[in-house]
């Protein structure tokens, strides 16, 4: 059975008018036109594409009250999953409160139909098959430990991944 996703992608992502893309709920400004948010690329606030005053950081959407500041860079953390992927889709709201309580923002990637996304996934793989024993999605790696979590976990395990890599500088 084939599902197409657009139902539980829209619950998390926002549809972006060009040039920007959609990362998670926000829009990046694609400045060099290869469909991924760079680090050096800035976000807009989720709904508004045609936001005038980008924001730079990790969270554009945070309502919760931390009690430190989010030292992750943008991209720092990513979500590697597959669009129709029942496991992938059951982590949708699991992601969306970690970075609500945590700070962070992942990056999401879709693997499965998006080339350039199967590319980024493939340089991790070695660290996500040491860190999990098998390559699959969801995947979440820290790009800057090279750790890595996978399949569908419980709001705690993803969190303890989240603060146990979470790095302050």
């Amino acid at each position: 059975m084939f599902i197409s996703g657009c139902t539980w992608i829209e619950n998390r992502r926002v549809e972006c008018a060009s040039p920007y893309v959609s990362i998670g709920n926000q829009c990046c400004l694609d400045q060099n036109n290869n469909s991924i948010c760079d680090e050096n690329e800035t976000q807009v606030l989720e709904n508004n594409s045609n936001a005038t005053q980008p924001v730079n950081g990790t969270v554009a959407n945070h309502s919760g009250n931390f009690s430190n500041t989010p030292c992750p860079l943008p991209g720092e953390f990513v979500e590697f999953y597959g669009e129709g992927c029942h496991f992938c889709a059951n982590m949708i709201p699991v992601v969306s409160q970690v970075e609500n309580e945590t700070g962070v923002h992942f990056r999401v990637l879709e693997v499965w139909y998006n080339n350039t996304n199967h590319d980024m996934l493939m340089q991790y793989a070695d660290q996500i098959q040491r860190d999990c024993g098998a390559l699959g999605v969801p995947a979440f790696i820290n790009l800057r430990t090279n750790k890595s979590v996978c399949g569908e976990m419980s709001l705690q395990e993803l969190g303890d991944f989240v603060q146990e890599n979470k790095r302050c500088e």
